[in-house]
């Protein structure tokens, strides 16, 4: 597999936030390794700049931008994904149980979409992120706050700082031209996520394209494998 090497600046806006009735919710995406599935100290350092607000140690992608397949290839669980990390605060408590999720892929001839809710995916904090309770006074930020990072999917909290969903393209054992050549039949895909919690939502998009060098030779035969959703959509599960 060749290497993507990925490295982002930009003026434009990296985040998309939404406040309303008490509650924000901001979705920034971002480039991670697949590794970041059952690494926890890169979950923990990535959740560390969300609640810090230090992006500059991230691969962040500016929301709404247009990118390449290339950068999200990957091959038997190894290679590259882009994370919809989401940072939820509220003054009314919520579970992460409780926070929606619709992830959409505009293909060309038809939408692909995923829903349904972290609880009904059964996922808790484990390699997924962070909960927060205000604690007795009620305010984020202080010494009273509570902590969760494993477990407690059904326990009221105030905030959650989470790696979110994630996708990658499937690259298999192609060359990167000849898999951007199988890629490009079915590009672009505009992919947009959205999440809900306590009436309130805010949705992000990303625009993938496949731009191919010369025609390959190998890339027809594997257009069938390669083609579609299998082995596309990489939702973040306990490990």
């Amino acid at each position: 597999m060749t290497a993507v090497s990925i490295i982002v600046t930009s003026l434009l806006v990296v985040s998309t936030k939404v406040e309303a009735q008490g509650t924000t919710i901001t979705i920034i995406p971002i480039i991670t390794s697949t590794s970041i599935n059952t690494n926890q100290s890169q979950v923990t350092s990535t959740v560390n700049s969300l609640e810090t607000g230090d992006l500059s140690g991230l691969n962040v992608i500016p929301n709404g931008s247009s990118l390449s397949v290339a950068w999200i290839f990957s091959h038997n669980g190894v290679g590259y994904l882009n994370n919809w990390c989401t940072v939820i605060t509220s003054t009314n408590t919520f579970t992460l149980g409780q926070v929606q999720y619709t992830l959409t892929d505009q293909y060309p001839s038809s939408p692909v979409s995923i829903s349904g809710t972290f609880g009904g995916q059964g996922l808790t904090y484990d390699l997924l992120g962070i909960g927060i309770n205000s604690g007795p006074d009620g305010i984020l930020g202080t010494t009273d706050d509570i902590y969760y990072t494993s477990g407690n999917a059904n326990t009221p909290v105030n905030a959650v700082y989470l790696l979110g969903m994630s996708s990658s393209f499937e690259q298999g054992n192609l060359s990167t031209d000849d898999a951007l050549h199988a890629w490009s039949i079915s590009c672009p895909v505009t992919e947009t996520v959205t999440y809900s919690v306590n009436g309130v939502s805010n949705s992000g998009f990303l625009t993938y394209t496949a731009t191919p060098t010369p025609e390959p030779s190998t890339a027809t035969i594997f257009i069938g494998s390669l083609f579609g959703l299998a082995g596309y959509m990489k939702f973040r599960k306990k490990q």
